[in-house]
């Protein structure tokens, strides 16, 4: 079950938070063109929280995650990183993952 604040049910009753943070800059283009879908996605998906993070603004959080290149784009369930990708990648392929760990954690009846 999904709720419009952000949340899903897990099978064990408790909510799940989802976040996709990506990492990028204005200047860089393939960082604009992945914002643009992942916002396009994101209103597609109002249950997960979208965040763009301009590098140059969070040069200090990029370097705690280990983020050495633009774009990168991280997905979290609950907090904890479950897909990463930086430079070159399929931006489908990660969101059609991130959307089968949304079904698996939706699916309350076993």
């Amino acid at each position: 079950m999904m709720y419009n604040d952000g949340e899903s049910m897990r099978n064990d009753g408790e909510s799940m938070r989802i976040e996709v943070k990506q990492y990028g800059s204005e200047t860089c283009a393939p960082c604009v063109a992945i914002r643009r879908k992942l916002e396009e996605w994101q209103r597609a998906h109002p249950t997960v929280k979208y965040s763009y993070l301009p590098i140059e603004v969070h040069q200090e959080e990029a370097a705690q995650k280990g983020i050495l290149s633009v774009p990168t784009v991280i997905a979290e369930i609950d907090g904890t990183e479950v897909a990463r990708e930086s430079g070159y990648f399929s931006l489908d392929k990660m969101l059609a993952r991130l959307e089968r760990y949304m079904k698996m954690a939706g699916e309350t009846e076993l």
